[in-house]
């Protein structure tokens, strides 16, 4: 089983089928083994230290005859091999003439048994004496004899084997030999090894237990056995070997702040916790965008590697697969992922998914968490770290079900008590302070910052910004900024297209790649469709590629094209929003309304664009009407509920509510309907966004009291209304917690 090495014993086992189980004195009437098999077959021992071929009542043949005739029987015309293990002190009819007499009546099936030909006198007799228990044990529980085609059917299912196991015996060194050859790391640990294996099968023998190769791989593991790769998976293991160092250095850029012609790495003492626990168990690093999930998941990668612990990287953004078997293709593998991580023992190992999120279409998402569940469900020796925005992780329940559990003390987000999660916050002061001595001239930068700009800070991805615009933007302008908005603006106006004479240029092509993305529903595109588009722009891409604006990746296999993307995805969310999306409210609802898939790749660009709305004015009379529009029933779910999820974040005062309310009482039915779907959907939004037991437990004093002013006003209105109903509730729990 541990070897793979199941063809050799013969027994009718098609070549590249493998033992994948094996159960000791089982409930079966042939019972003291069971070997399950890859292609979901099996195999049934019966086990005679000495055995002749007297074939007297209560004689060791006639019992072994006795179940062999009731397996049949219970087993209803399947044709699962049967198989009479005997001892080296068997006798010689038995342990060599038999064999090739049931081997020839394999070959050339009689149409009676008594018809077989022998060549020799021992051959005649051993089948004559197994011909003669199966009839008396037929007779015997059936009441009648066997139909001559039937008992030619149970003859065809036995095999006769001898196995010398015992000290010194033959198959013992061979069993050494395959253990030092294809099983154990240490070739030198052979003899110990054998002496667990053959404990651990005695213990399944008193306990009437089974175990699967990847069970016993797991024991032996953890008994000090270091198990080498199973050899048919050994290429697999290389390909995600290759694949985890791919996955690596593209993460590498955002292990470091870019600042002019050097890279800082500010210290994450994040990663230290973050490490402690996905060496313990599965967990999703959750955070907004930009903030160093990617960076830190690189960072433990490249340390578990320095450090000899198996680990498998794999970013989501180099993944486009629908399906299990797409996935499989995409990584270079012959057998799918989670059965490769089966098959590869050893001690506790991890498996890296930087960026869910990036999984923009609807079946990449559900492949990605199928195998996830997959792998925490089977309890291998595999932990899986997976990364994924907190707006993202909110809105799918699949993957908060998938990762079911406690979350990392200290490090908890507060809307998700119930999840195995670690939330990363923003950098601290200690992790900034470092920029004194790692770049104290950008240091003094930020000291000169208003205080909403030094809280964008926090972020990584928008200091990043702000490192890319130090030399190029003079400090009084930038130390003015007070929203990611108006930093991304500014960035791609100095740095995404800049210079000016290159600027429709370069918006042509980053206008390609997201054209190309939202066609495959993927954060990147062919290089060569992306110069298509360009009339061959080479120069354009170009400069994009040394601002560092997009990156390039070589093809993941000997085949393919190069593929562009931008080098953080909320430039591509920027971007799309600036440069895809419709302008104006209608055309954009109309947009979305005549793609539905565009909305699973540009729910972040949405989003981003409704945020503008909502910062852009008092009143937000541009944002209510976008949002009323998004809310028609032509609209799919995600373009639907993207409006509701940002004022459930958002909202701080009741008079932010205004132009909501007051459509509420519009005098054409049609909007006051939509009013009132986009106002059950804002108030579902906002407790969905909170725990549980206390959805509002997560919203400042401000908010809170916003929203106990829209229960009050929508119960007046309506007072059986489903939302007034929820929020009521709501506040009845945060009240009844204070």
């Amino acid at each position: 089983m541990l070897a793979e090495q199941s063809n050799v014993l013969g027994w009718g086992i098609p070549a590249g089928v493998a033992i994948e189980s094996v159960a000791a004195e089982t409930a079966e009437a042939v019972d003291d083994q069971r070997l399950g098999l890859s292609d979901g077959s099996r195999v049934l021992l019966q086990a005679k230290r000495q055995l002749t071929a007297a074939t007297s009542e209560g004689s060791p043949l006639d019992k072994t005859a006795v179940e062999f005739v009731r397996q049949h029987l219970a087993d209803g015309g399947q044709a699962s091999p049967l198989v009479l293990v005997c001892g080296p002190a068997s006798s010689g009819p038995i342990k060599e003439a038999l064999p090739r007499m049931l081997e020839r009546l394999r070959g050339e099936p009689p149409a009676d048994a008594n018809d077989l030909e022998s060549t020799n006198e021992q051959q005649r007799s051993s089948y004559d004496a197994l011909v003669e228990v199966l009839e008396r044990a037929w007779l015997a529980q059936t009441g009648a004899p066997a139909p001559a085609a039937e008992f030619v059917a149970l003859l065809s299912r036995i095999h006769v084997t001898v196995l010398a196991v015992e000290e010194g015996g033959g198959d013992e060194a061979n069993a050494l030999n395959n253990l030092a050859g294809f099983v154990l790391a240490d070739p030198a640990a052979a003899q110990t090894t054998w002496g667990t294996l053959v404990t651990e099968m005695l213990g399944l023998a008193r306990g009437q237990r089974g175990m699967t190769r990847g069970r016993l791989q797991t024991v032996l593991s953890a008994r000090g056995v270091g198990l080498a790769v199973v050899r048919s998976y050994r290429d697999d293991v290389a390909a995600l070997r290759a694949r985890t160092a791919t996955a690596l250095g593209r993460l590498e850029r955002h292990r470091a702040l870019r600042l002019a012609n050097e890279r800082v790495q500010l210290p994450r003492p994040a990663a230290a916790a973050l490490r402690a626990v996905a060496e313990q168990r599965s967990v999703l690093l959750v955070g907004p965008p930009g903030i160093g999930k990617s960076g830190l998941m690189a960072d433990l990668v490249a340390n578990w590697l320095d450090d000899g612990v198996n680990v498998v990287g794999v970013r989501v953004e180099d993944l486009s697969a629908a399906t299990e078997d797409e996935l499989r293709r995409e990584l270079g593998l012959t057998h799918p992922l989670a059965d490769v991580l089966a098959n590869w023992p050893g001690p506790p190992a991890i498996l890296v998914i930087d960026g869910l999120d990036a999984a923009r279409g609807a079946d990449a998402t559900h492949t990605l968490v199928t195998l996830i569940n997959q792998i925490v469900s089977d309890a291998t020796r595999w932990r899986v770290l997976a990364s994924v925005r907190t707006f993202d992780l909110r809105h799918d329940a699949a993957l908060r079900a998938a990762f079911s559990g406690l979350p990392a003390p200290d490090f908890t987000h507060p809307e998700f008590g119930a999840l195995s999660h670690f939330s990363l916050q923003d950098l601290g002061d200690d992790e900034l302070g470092a920029l004194k001595t790692l770049a104290p001239q950008f240091a003094g930068l930020i000291e000169q910052a208003n205080p909403d700009l030094r809280s964008l800070l926090r972020n990584p991805f928008n200091l990043s910004l702000l490192a890319d615009l130090a030399t190029r933007v003079e400090d009084d302008r930038l130390t003015r900024v007070r929203t990611q908005l108006e930093l991304l603006s500014l960035h791609w106006g100095t740095v995404v297209v800049a210079p000016v004479h290159e600027r429709d240029r370069r918006e042509r092509a980053l206008h390609a790649v997201c054209t190309a993305a939202a066609a495959s529903l993927s954060l990147q595109a062919s290089r060569d469709a992306v110069l298509g588009t360009t009339e061959r722009d080479e120069a354009a891409v170009l400069g994009l590629l040394r601002a560092g604006v997009i990156v390039e990746h070589a093809p993941l296999s000997g085949f393919g094209q190069a593929k562009v993307g931008f080098s953080h995805n909320v430039l591509f969310d920027y971007a799309f929003a600036r440069l895809i999306l419709a302008e104006d409210s209608e055309g954009l609802a109309a947009q979305l309304a005549s793609e539905p898939d565009l909305p699973l790749l540009a729910r972040p660009s949405l989003v981003m664009r409704l945020e503008d709305l909502w910062a852009r004015d008092d009143e937000r009379e541009e944002f209510w009407t976008l949002a009323l529009l998004l809310a028609d029933d032509t609209q799919g779910v995600i373009a639907r509920l993207a409006a509701p999820a940002v004022v459930a974040q958002q909202l701080d005062t009741f008079d932010q509510l205004a132009g909501l309310l007051a459509r509420l009482v519009d005098p054409v039915e049609q909007r006051r309907a939509a009013a009132d779907r986009l106002t059950y959907e804002v108030v579902a939004a906002r407790i969905a966004a909170g725990p549980d037991t206390r959805p509002l437990s997560t919203v400042t004093p401000n908010a809170l009291e916003a929203w106990a002013k829209l229960a009050a006003h929508l119960a007046h209105r309506d007072p059986g209304g489903a939302a007034a109903n929820w929020l009521a509730l709501a506040l009845w729990q945060e009240a009844g917690a204070s």
